[in-house]
């Protein structure tokens, strides 16, 4: 009942809005673009392996972070779990300015993914 109370009292400039009664933790992402200003969710980044597209780390990442703040954290989860040290990332432009100097960084304009 405070769920569906808070989602008929919250206005417009309301912050930490409830946009999911049944999922409480998605946030609005404001993507920028004309076509698709808004998204609803939240980031989340993987690091997969370039040639077997086997998942190396996930995770949720909460409260809008900067994508290029992102990449250190990522690259080192990734290894902890892998045990094994990243020499080339390949990320898109959302990562400029990303801070990451002991692996090679490839960034790249557009990603095609085939999994199959």
């Amino acid at each position: 009942m405070d769920k569906a109370n808070r989602l008929l009292i919250q206005a417009k400039d309301t912050p930490n809005k409830l946009y999911s009664l049944h999922a409480p933790e998605v946030e609005c992402i404001a993507k920028g673009k004309a076509h698709k200003r808004y998204e609803f969710g939240c980031k989340v980044f993987l690091v997969v392996t370039h040639q077997q597209g086997l998942v190396l780390s996930s995770q949720a990442l909460h409260g809008h972070p900067y994508d290029g703040h992102t990449l250190k954290r990522a690259l080192s989860h990734a290894e902890s779990m892998s045990e094994v040290k990243i020499k080339q990332s390949f990320v898109d432009q959302g990562y400029k300015k990303h801070g990451v100097e002991d692996t090679q960084v490839i960034m790249a304009k557009y990603f095609f993914f085939n999994f199959f």
